[in-house]
């Protein structure tokens, strides 16, 4: 999927504000390296891009 398209769909969906949130920013503030896993479409990638919008 190219980039226009997926800030295309990043803009247009809203958010559901998740308990889960500060877990990953926890991990990844005292592990190099952190990994999220969870069956297709469950907004793995989502919630990735929406918390570190500056990581590639």
């Amino acid at each position: 999927m190219s980039d226009l398209i997926w800030q295309f769909r990043f803009l247009k969906m809203k958010a559901i504000d998740r308990d889960i949130k500060k877990h990953p920013v926890t991990a990844a503030k005292n592990f190099p390296a952190t990994i999220i896993t969870g069956p297709r479409r469950a907004g793995k990638t989502y919630l990735w891009r929406h918390l570190f919008p500056k990581a590639d």
